[in-house]
């Protein structure tokens, strides 16, 4: 089994280092990040119907000011490469391919749409994120709609090479200056034969002062497929209002595969609210778990809701709420309340069981609701191998 590995978080000024062990790596998907990348220079754009191509000597392609823009990039955006949208207007940027350079919006009222580019098959199946490691947009207009796709995955011969989909975003998304509804959704599965979706995110989000951040797992591709976990990385809410919403998508084994969150999610500083379901399972798997990761209130007063998945054939029982990871992985989900006045919700997955070993419980893991005066709901409330510290239970 491949080690565990760490990802940071709370990288925001103000908010202490976490490190988070997600568990072993093959949880993820696979993902590419050479396949497609490049060195500066060789990204092309067209804007306002007028085709641009940076060079190693003038990397960056910058729509005009003070006026609405439409801005094209077919093949996404390449390393040391820069895609600017113009100020005092409204951009539509779409790109079709991975962001491994930089992509700012800008304007005033944007769209930005990025979308995976299909599978590479040479030397071997590759499927590619919608932001890679290294790449980042910059959400900086006063008001935003973000999607961010990651791409498909490839299998069409049952016993040869294949690729599950790619994450939607693995690089960053900062959205810290504006208004925004940021959506990131993992790469579908194999339309073929059966593999495994990509996960919403691998990377961090960063929230905006307002708006939303939704975040879910890919569609399984076809009827068999897995899904996938909504969030193995960061999402930060930030000093606002934002809300976030995380999901793991449905497939048929379900377990922690598709778990909601499996990496570290912080609400916003002011009215926050978090809300995670895991993946309904679809074949005998048990609905996936809503977090088996790190959810934290902001320092004002948050409302968490966690949800197990559902499940939709078989005889088992839906997933835990916040729950303690199966075999091989064995990561305890945590939640942590804020200084604030905070509420918990915890929500067992349907088939909803309290009976030993083969039901399903609202809590399996840790919640310490911190200072304040908390509630907790847990439903179904079993509390085997779990605990609940400073939170009154409801």
């Amino acid at each position: 089994m491949p080690p565990p590995f760490l990802i940071p978080c709370g990288l925001r000024a103000g908010r202490p280092v976490r490190f988070v062990l997600l568990g072993s790596l093959t949880l993820l998907a696979p993902m590419a990040t050479s396949g497609l990348a490049h060195a500066a220079g060789g990204t092309t754009c067209t804007v306002n119907g007028v085709e641009q191509t940076t060079s190693a000597g003038s990397p960056q392609i910058t729509a005009p000011s003070g006026r609405d823009n439409v801005i094209d990039c077919p093949a996404g955006v390449n390393a040391g490469d820069t895609v600017l949208g113009g100020s005092d207007g409204a951009n539509r940027i779409t790109v079709e391919g991975t962001v491994y350079g930089t992509l700012r919006s800008r304007g005033s009222v944007d769209t930005v749409t990025i979308t995976g580019p299909l599978p590479t098959l040479s030397p071997r199946p590759e499927s590619h994120p919608g932001i890679a490691p290294g790449g980042v947009l910059y959400v900086d207009a006063v008001k935003s709609t973000v999607t961010v796709t990651g791409g498909t995955g490839y299998r069409q011969d049952p016993i040869g090479p294949s690729a599950g989909g790619a994450p939607g975003n693995a690089g960053t998304i900062d959205g810290t200056v504006s208004t925004s509804d940021i959506t990131v959704i993992g790469g579908s599965g194999s339309p073929d034969l059966n593999n495994v979706a990509g996960p919403g995110n691998t990377g961090t989000i960063l929230a905006t002062s307002a708006g939303s951040v939704t975040v879910q797992g890919g569609d399984r591709g076809r009827v068999g497929g897995d899904g996938s976990a909504g969030n193995y990385g960061v999402i930060d809410g930030g000093p606002g209002t934002a809300s976030i919403t995380v999901r793991g998508s449905d497939g048929g084994l379900g377990e922690n595969l598709q778990a909601g969150n499996a990496g570290t999610i912080t609400a916003s500083d002011t009215g926050g609210k978090v809300t995670v379901r895991g993946g309904d399972s679809t074949a005998l798997g048990r609905g996936a778990p809503g977090n088996i990761g790190s959810i934290r209130a902001g320092s004002g007063p948050s409302t968490i809701t966690v949800t197990g998945g559902d499940t939709t054939a078989g005889p088992r029982s839906g997933g835990d709420g916040n729950a303690t990871a199966s075999f091989p992985d064995e990561a305890v989900g945590t939640i942590a309340g804020g200084p604030s006045n905070d509420t918990i919700i915890l929500n067992g997955g349907r088939p909803q069981s309290s009976l030993p070993l083969i039901g399903n419980s609202g809590n399996s893991g840790d919640v310490d609701g911190g200072g304040g005066t908390n509630t907790c709901t847990i439903t179904p409330a079993k509390t085997f191998f779990s605990t609940v510290d400073n939170c009154t239970i409801t």
